[in-house]
């Protein structure tokens, strides 16, 4: 999708709606999203000092 935005050819890329669309800056593996997630919310349960 950053490929077809920087060609400015929409057409060539997956779309999908709503008004965050433009927001897209670059392009992320599944697996990268999933283990991004996962480091936050391990980090967000770990039990907080005090």
């Amino acid at each position: 999708m950053a490929k077809a935005r920087r060609r400015r050819n929409p057409a060539h890329a997956p779309l999908y709606a709503g008004e965050a669309v433009g927001l897209a800056t670059a392009e992320r593996s599944p697996t990268g999203v999933v283990r991004k997630l996962n480091a936050y919310a391990e980090k967000r349960s770990a039990p907080q000092p005090g």
